[in-house]
């Protein structure tokens, strides 16, 4: 059974902004489902409870300890969100990644306080969870996110929380004759050639596309019911896949905050059933 596995990604933002940025990338080409404070709605709700959902939902947690504490929320017992975060996960018995930056010095902006808060948190994450180090002659944070996707490929196969689909569900359910037919024949039925030929047709026809681009084609050509949660996961799903088989790649050149991604010319030389079995996509509709 293929699972998705969501990771959160807990740091202060404003001096890790290109680290995150990265680390995201990377998680994405390695078929994860990245999850942090990017991804939270602009509303007045309290934001811890954004946090919470998502490290619920979340196979393992991703810690990046640099310089800064980050703002102390009153509500949180003057903790950070970043501290919120950790001791959260903790709580939830989620396994921890922590990198922490050791050779770096305090953020002059932030207070005494939070400078022994960042210490205090940087220590119980070297005690309590799979830690690992960075510094800041990694210009462009490559180490690092080499460093994490490989930590996150050893460890999340023993996560107890992942992402199936509804359709995978109910085939684990009752599927035992239909998968002995196919085993059987060793062939694909009408409708998945015909829904191979109807993916490969979005792809030659949009080599750069958004999330919402490609579920509304994909809508369209398989009547799919593009505004349903399943359809978000079974899209997700299916561009994870796409990623991982490189069939389609991310788009680093766009600047507007969307996350685009462009299809690689291996969309154009292999055969359509290879797209079949590499993404086993016809589990998704």
């Amino acid at each position: 059974m293929w699972k998705l596995h969501q990771i959160f990604l807990s740091s202060t933002f404003s001096d890790l902004v290109d680290a995150r940025s990265r680390v995201i990338e990377g998680l994405l080409n390695g078929g994860f489902y990245p999850r942090g404070m990017e991804h939270f709605p602009a509303t007045g709700c309290e934001q811890e409870k954004y946090i919470e959902k998502a490290i619920d939902r979340s196979s393992l947690v991703v810690l990046l300890l640099n310089n800064r504490y980050g703002n102390e929320i009153d509500r949180l017992d003057k903790k950070s969100y970043t501290h919120f975060e950790y001791e959260y996960a903790r709580k939830k018995n989620k396994p921890i990644l922590s990198f922490i930056n050791d050779k770096i010095k305090h953020d002059k902006k932030e207070s005494i306080e939070q400078q022994r808060k960042l210490e205090e948190l940087k220590t119980q994450a070297k005690k309590n969870s799979i830690c690992h180090f960075f510094d800041n002659k990694d210009k462009k944070y490559s180490a690092l996110r080499e460093k994490i996707i490989s930590s996150v490929y050893q460890n999340v196969n023993d996560c107890a929380v992942f992402w199936i689909n509804n359709t995978e569900l109910d085939s684990m359910i009752d599927s035992i004759k239909i998968q002995s037919v196919d085993k059987a024949t060793g062939n694909y039925n009408e409708m998945e050639e015909i829904e191979v030929q109807r993916i490969m047709k979005i792809l030659k026809s949009y080599p750069r596309f958004t999330f919402e681009n490609f579920k509304k084609q994909l809508g369209q050509e398989i009547n799919l019911a593009s505004t349903s949660t399943f359809a978000n996961n079974g899209v997700l799903d299916l561009i994870s896949r796409l990623l991982l088989n490189n069939y389609i790649k991310l788009d680093l050149s766009d600047n507007k905050g969307d996350i685009v991604f462009k299809v690689t010319n291996r969309v154009f030389q292999n055969k359509e059933s290879n797209l079949k079995e590499e993404t086993g996509f016809t589990n998704y509709y």
